[in-house]
């Protein structure tokens, strides 16, 4: 087992679905309102949800709850929406894996305050470039996940044994 034949045997990971094409066409376009880009994210209820329990986590501490997409959209921004578009469909690559191997929930919202976090302590130290830090948060452990898809009874064992 090596890190290519990791990597490798997760071929799937390489086919996104339409509605990430679709929101990063827009998101590339600068006149594209939060309404456009609140369509497209529509469609997928998956995203859907996992947007607005982002906007509406503790991490951004609005004093009411945001039910509307369009709303959440200008909310996150342009660059943490892109991201979290990306995270959410990474993650749904890995949906078919065992829940005794991961909960993918605890796994998608570990990831989630782990990228709020970094984006926020890279902002307070100036770093340029911040938003790569939500990136770098939001995939912190996605190695796990292609090492419990490639590899399931050696993971599991290993899991016992931790």
């Amino acid at each position: 087992m090596t890190p290519t034949s990791l990597v490798a045997a997760v071929g799937e990971l390489s086919s996104l679905p339409e509605v990430y094409y679709r929101a990063q066409e827009l998101l590339a376009d600068p006149s594209t309102d939060s309404a456009d880009l609140g369509r497209v994210i529509g469609i997928d209820t998956a995203m859907t949800a996992k947007l607005l329990r982002l906007v509406n986590s503790a991490f951004y501490g609005l004093p009411r709850r945001i039910g509307s997409i369009d709303h959440a959209v200008s909310l996150v921004g342009r660059q943490s929406l892109s991201e979290l578009i990306l995270a959410s469909v990474v993650m749904d690559s890995f949906s078919r894996l065992s829940v005794e191997l991961v909960d993918m929930s605890t796994f998608w919202h570990h990831s989630v305050y782990t990228a709020l976090v970094a984006k926020s302590l890279a902002r307070r130290s100036r770093m340029l470039n911040s938003e790569r830090m939500f990136t770098a948060g939001l995939l912190h452990d996605v190695g796990q996940l292609i090492l419990y898809l490639s590899e399931p009874e050696l993971s599991a064992q290993i899991l016992q044994l931790a």
